[in-house]
């Protein structure tokens, strides 16, 4: 994610690092695509080259944001999230790294995709009453991540396993 962006999502929730939430630290902030469970380590490296493989030809596209929000609702918010506009692209590559972990017998969570950034985790049922401005930004998406990720009683510890670049479109 760079950092540009980071920066500016940083700046605007600043006001907000007092509430009752579990913060995210800006260095573990990503959208998954998806999310697999535990895979052995031999089948997370032949998903590797099979996602390479897609991805060689996949072209880099920009995602628009929606706002930074609760989600899934303010009523029944988990989290406090930077949300994104529906993208083709990111349907699609979505769309394409399931059926690749499901033609290696890899399932991964089947739940409906919005392309979200969390940034903070509740801590209470009741979601902190806040002003929350609009926020409008562009993140352009030129990478793909593989991550394992580690439970630890502070949080979860991301490691990248392998990053795929997608193709930079030609300026027309």
């Amino acid at each position: 994610m760079p950092d540009a962006f980071k920066k500016l999502v940083a700046e605007t929730i600043e006001p907000w690092k007092n509430l009752p939430l579990k913060w995210v630290n800006a260095e573990n902030w990503h959208l998954t695509l998806a999310f697999l469970g535990s895979i052995a380590e031999n089948c997370a490296l032949l998903l590797c080259s099979s996602i390479e493989a897609y991805l060689i030809q996949e072209q880099s596209f920009s995602l628009l944001t929606k706002g930074i929000d609760y989600f899934p609702s303010r009523k029944k918010a988990r989290v406090l999230a930077v949300l994104f506009e529906t993208s083709e692209p990111l349907q699609t590559l979505v769309q394409g790294i399931h059926t690749i972990c499901k033609s290696q017998h890899i399932l991964p969570d089947e739940k409906i995709f919005h392309a979200h950034i969390t940034l903070a985790r509740l801590k209470t049922k009741t979601a902190p009453d806040i002003d929350i401005p609009p926020f409008a930004a562009t993140l352009p998406v030129q990478q793909v991540v593989f991550f394992k990720s580690t439970l630890h009683p502070k949080g979860v510890q991301y490691e990248p396993i392998q990053v795929f670049n997608l193709c930079l479109k030609n300026a027309s």
